[in-house]
């Protein structure tokens, strides 16, 4: 009873501040919602083959919007992946307890990226957190994928959504330490201003 009267506190004071960084607030689910269309967004913007290999390489100016972009590319890909499964035989239940997964899914990593970083202190702990979620979560995928070889399609889309989380990672981890070296660069300056005020003094 006492161990799980901790488990209890433990699990009452992690529910407390993921929901003060905002994890549960609705107008981030809507935000999400919203961005799910960014693939489809960008590829109208420019339809070039070397503009859409910039993106999954994570060779794009702006991170966020790359990531963004990936991570809404995984969660159509597992609807495709299911959905096929689905045309071929699979559950309809199991069908739509994959699809609901991903989306869990794929807003919790969204969040740790994307929403928790302003609305705490310690953005760049969540952001390493969302990369080896993002590593077990490819992990899961090849699974999948491999369990689903004898129907060959659905496959064939588990396979592209793993690669496409490994490219969320990978933007992950360049917009970490992006943001850690901004940190860095700040502390450094708020460093010389304090020591330029001392000589002045």
């Amino acid at each position: 009873m006492e161990f799980l009267n901790k488990c209890k506190d433990v699990c009452a004071a992690n529910y407390a501040t993921l929901a003060k960084a905002g994890l549960f607030k609705l107008d981030n689910f809507k935000a999400f919602t919203m961005e799910l269309s960014f693939p489809f967004t960008m590829f109208m913007e420019n339809k070039s083959v070397a503009y859409v290999q910039s993106i999954v390489l994570g060779q794009t100016m702006d991170l966020n919007k790359g990531f963004i972009c990936m991570n809404a590319v995984a969660f159509f890909l597992e609807v495709l992946g299911s959905l096929a499964a689905l045309l071929l035989g699979r559950s309809m239940w199991l069908f739509f307890f994959e699809i609901i997964y991903a989306y869990l899914v794929a807003y919790v990593l969204y969040w740790l990226v994307i929403c928790a970083v302003p609305a705490t202190s310690v953005g760049n702990d969540y952001q390493l957190v969302a990369i080896g979620l993002y590593v077990i979560y490819s992990i899961i995928n090849t699974l999948q994928a491999v369990t689903t070889l004898s129907l060959i399609l659905p496959a064939l889309f588990f396979f592209c959504k793993t690669i496409s989380t490994l490219a969320c990672a990978y933007y992950v981890f360049k917009i970490e330490k992006g943001s850690s070296g901004s940190t860095m660069l700040k502390d450094d300056e708020e460093s010389g201003t304090k020591l330029e005020d001392e000589v002045a003094e």
